[in-house]
């Protein structure tokens, strides 16, 4: 969450937004969390991060709660939605490594821990044709319960990116909320103690 609020502050310039893990030229978080890179669309790619973590929890608790042939279809459901934020880590390590050259340590952490997800999901699932059930599964999940579908888990799914575009359009400042941040910087600015730099009997110019 920190990151995805970090995000919406640096888009607005709010002050004092300067990240506690931007240490230096090269590792600034500020300027992986500014870049093109940080966004789906208009959207903080954070943001998005967070509800796939909570639609992933949902489907790891349905493992622990549901029958065992339930417990092997979310299994793998689980290692699905995983397999996305493994790719996603490595494209944007690559990305922060090869293009922006600047590391984020949390993001770092984050591709780190989405590694490590993938690995539980594939070790959780078993067997090894880890895949092999996907076209059926995927078409289960326009089934109802009473004929083995799994329309429970594409309410999660559709959730992820509606719930994105529900919490970015509440916090992604509107122009009202712009200006007051404007006027409260020109304020702050006015209110400041302002110094004289004239040096008496220095050499001047013109």
């Amino acid at each position: 969450m920190y990151l995805t609020s970090h995000h919406y502050d640096l888009k607005v310039g709010a002050r004092g937004s300067k990240s506690f893990c931007t240490l230096s030229t090269v590792i600034d978080c500020d300027a992986v969390n500014a870049s093109i890179f940080s966004e789906i669309g208009p959207v903080s790619i954070a943001l998005v991060g967070v509800m796939t973590y909570l639609a992933q929890l949902l489907l790891l608790l349905g493992v622990k709660a549901f029958s065992d042939d339930e417990k092997q279809k979310l299994s793998r459901f689980f290692l699905y939605v995983s397999t996305p934020g493994l790719i996603t880590s490595i494209f944007l390590a690559t990305v922060s490594a090869v293009v922006l050259k600047p590391f984020c340590i949390m993001c770092t952490t984050l591709h780190a821990l989405n590694v490590i997800i993938f690995g539980c999901a594939w070790i959780i699932v078993g067997g090894t044709n880890k895949f092999g059930h996907i076209k059926e599964d995927v078409l289960s999940l326009f089934k109802s319960g009473d004929k083995g579908g799994s329309r429970g888990v594409l309410f999660i799914l559709v959730c992820v990116p509606l719930a994105s575009l529900l919490v970015h359009g509440m916090m992604n400042p509107n122009s009202d909320q712009i200006d007051r941040l404007v006027q409260n910087s020109i304020a702050d600015w006015q209110t400041a103690k302002k110094y004289d730099f004239f040096i008496e009997g220095a050499y001047q110019v013109g």
